[in-house]
């Protein structure tokens, strides 16, 4: 497996969120909602990066501060140690990439948790599988063996942290998508049968 800096390869594998999109059901949500709900994601996550590098932004837009007081609060109770932000991991043999928000150790933990943070109000079937993903690319590196959501809230109200214990089965579901994803979308180069 490689970790590698963001964009920097040529061709890089497909992401753990592209692969997953094929069963993330948006067509109910219009467009301009989604890409403003895309928009405002983004920005908080780069946010929240920034607060876990150390370099908290001087001013938060107005329409994402209750995000980040939410984010704010959890991470300022329940982060230890930071051991990475934001970085791309690949796995060569499987030909996938993610990008974890966190993998730090929490407070009254001895271990290393994948986190990812989530500006929706409802939860998808797609993050166990996500978090599992992103855990089987960490654990090599980082050891890790829990993985969680964080789920910020709008208002800033306290985050909802949703663990996930069924790891190999959510691995599992996430090996089909995978074979799926690789199937319909063959890599050049690759033997395929």
């Amino acid at each position: 497996m490689t970790n590698v800096p963001q964009n920097t390869l040529p061709n890089p594998p497909p992401r753990v969120t592209e692969i997953l999109a094929p069963w993330t059901d948006f067509s109910m949500i219009r467009e301009s909602v989604l890409e403003a709900a895309c928009e405002r994601g983004t920005a908080v996550h780069d946010i929240c990066a920034a607060i876990a590098m150390g370099f908290p932004p001087k001013s938060i837009p107005a329409e994402l501060a209750g995000y980040v007081r939410s984010f704010r609060q959890w991470f300022d109770t329940a982060v230890q140690t930071i051991h990475a932000v934001e970085e791309r991991m690949i796995d060569d043999a499987l030909q996938f990439s993610g990008q974890p928000d966190l993998i730090a150790t929490l407070y009254g933990d001895e271990c290393k948790t994948v986190i990812d943070y989530k500006t929706a109000v409802s939860q998808s079937r797609t993050w166990p599988l996500q978090l599992a993903a992103y855990s089987h690319l960490a654990v090599r590196n980082y050891q890790t063996e829990r993985h969680l959501v964080v789920q910020l809230n709008r208002e800033g109200r306290p985050a909802r942290v949703t663990e996930y214990h069924q790891q190999p089965r959510h691995m599992a579901a996430f090996m089909n998508a995978l074979a799926l994803h690789h199937y319909f979308n063959p890599i050049k180069g690759a033997l395929h049968v």
